[in-house]
């Protein structure tokens, strides 16, 4: 219901658009047809004027007598009106209203402009002004400059313009007798400009917009049709797809309530894990401490009189029993991070300081080379953080090239939300089918008697990167080195 009202209300409105896009171009074309019918007005009125002053700045034409043209009665006050050339040749003198009379003539029988010279102080019974052209002088002499209308002379439509004719110096030579001075109005000069080309034209262009707009409103109706019936399949494919959803929703309702209480019974069983962990870790280290101190005092009081298997079995003991006490010492390290801990303002650049002095001696042994600077102060886990880069550069400088001394370099750069740190190395590198594993506890990639550890640092490190919000991945390849990357989200809290 509610696309069959749009789409009535769109075509609605596309209609109501194409007429009144029709009625202003119709309007314009009437505008057009005017324009063109005053620009010929005021051409032919210009061209008259041009000619008028042409002539009156030479007193007039002589022009041979005849019967279109004979002498001009009312210039019979003028002595030298008629002339006889020396050949015999008989002239009269035009004033420019008898040549401007005569050309209107012409121009009305070949063109059908009618130009008319009118006056209310008449010569000539002909230049008597009609009604319109009466009331045009009325008005030029209360300070009219122009007078214009469409009208209709007869059955035919013209437009009609008339100027002021004002009396000049050299206009005094044929009209001083009737009393004007210079500047007076002396009449004014009409044109009248036939409309029917023009309107056959303007009439030929409305039906062409017609046409025109009838064609593109067809075209819109059609495809506002088509847009109708193809966006109402559309909202029945919606609707049908929003009952889906609505029903798949529903289903992962239903499932996110059990998958918060599952989480929260992860949590639960998480924390008795992590509690236990630590507590496990904590109590071992009694019994392991008791069997190395006996170890220790059995090798030192009793190694002499041992012999073969006896001092042999001594060694494995002292040695699994201090490997045992590491693993249970990196054991309660992981459990450990993130708890009992505050964020706070950390500066990077003085951690990386602190674990220069803290490994000062295997630096010095390996000539390992650390370079940074400019590392961001953040807000993190200060511990924590310092655990993480401590376990990235101590494995940078433990697993190095033979006799290449080891060089680790750290950067940091930040986007809209995280602060982005980089370890890199040039040691031996590490093969990416191993990229995910190397970050699990107990995860070793070399044997203990080539390389010591736990195979728990890395996995230190993804905890901890977890614990700030972010994460962390290794780019390498073997014999080049290594490229750790961490991030660490800028808006952190507490929980």
């Amino acid at each position: 219901m509610k696309t069959k009202s749009a789409y009535m209300i769109l075509l609605l409105g596309w209609t109501i658009l194409m007429i009144l896009i029709v009625t202003y171009s119709i309007q314009n074309i009437t505008l057009q047809r005017n324009n063109l019918a005053k620009a010929q007005g005021i051409a032919n009125l210009n061209k008259d004027q041009a000619i008028r002053s042409w002539v009156a700045s030479h007193g007039g034409l002589y022009v041979p007598i005849d019967t279109i043209t004979p002498p001009n009665e009312n210039l019979s006050n003028i002595l030298e009106r008629d002339i006889t050339t020396p050949s015999g040749r008989k002239l009269t003198l035009m004033d420019p209203a008898y040549m401007i009379r005569q050309l209107n003539e012409y121009f009305e029988k070949y063109y059908g402009v009618v130009g008319h010279i009118t006056s209310k102080k008449l010569l000539r019974a002909e230049n008597k002004p009609d009604a319109w052209e009466l009331k045009a002088l009325n008005l030029f002499e209360e300070g009219t400059e122009e007078v214009s209308e469409f009208t209709t002379i007869g059955e035919n439509s013209y437009y009609r313009y008339i100027r002021p004719m004002y009396t000049k110096s050299s206009c005094l030579k044929c009209h001083s007798h009737q009393g004007y001075k210079v500047g007076d109005i002396r009449g004014g000069v009409s044109v009248s400009i036939p409309l029917k080309k023009l309107n056959v034209l303007a009439q030929k262009n409305r039906l062409d917009t017609y046409v025109i707009f009838s064609l593109i409103w067809l075209t819109g109706v059609i495809g506002l049709s088509f847009g109708h019936i193809k966006h109402h399949k559309s909202e029945q494919a919606l609707l049908k797809l929003n009952a889906d959803l609505s029903q798949k929703n529903n289903k992962l309702e239903i499932l996110n309530d059990e998958n918060i209480k599952f989480n929260s019974k992860l949590r639960k069983k998480n924390k008795e894990l992590s509690q236990f962990t630590y507590i496990a870790s904590h109590d071992l280290q009694e019994p392991l401490n008791t069997i190395i101190g006996f170890s220790e005092i059995l090798k030192d009081n009793y190694s002499d009189k041992l012999e073969g298997i006896g001092k042999q079995s001594l060694e494995i003991i002292n040695h699994s029993t201090l490997r045992m006490k590491e693993l249970v010492a990196d054991l309660l390290k992981y459990s450990r991070i993130g708890k009992k801990t505050e964020l706070e303002k950390v500066d990077v650049n003085q951690i990386i300081e602190n674990i220069k002095t803290d490994l000062n001696n295997l630096i010095i042994s390996k000539k390992a080379t650390i370079i940074y600077s400019d590392l961001f102060t953040i807000k993190a886990y200060k511990n924590e953080l310092s655990m993480l880069f401590l376990n990235l550069i101590t494995n940078a400088i433990k697993y190095s090239k033979k006799d290449v001394p080891p060089r680790i370099e750290i950067k940091s750069q930040e986007t809209e939300g995280e602060y982005i740190y980089t370890v890199t190395d040039n040691g031996i590198g590490i093969d990416m089918q191993f990229k995910d594993k190397i970050f699990e506890v107990f995860q070793r990639l070399h044997t203990r008697d080539k390389y010591s550890g736990t195979g728990i640092g890395l996995a230190n490190c993804a905890r901890i990167a977890e614990l700030h919000k972010g994460k962390i991945w290794v780019e390498s390849e073997i014999n080049k080195g290594s490229i750790f990357t961490f991030t660490i989200k800028k808006v952190l809290n507490n929980d």
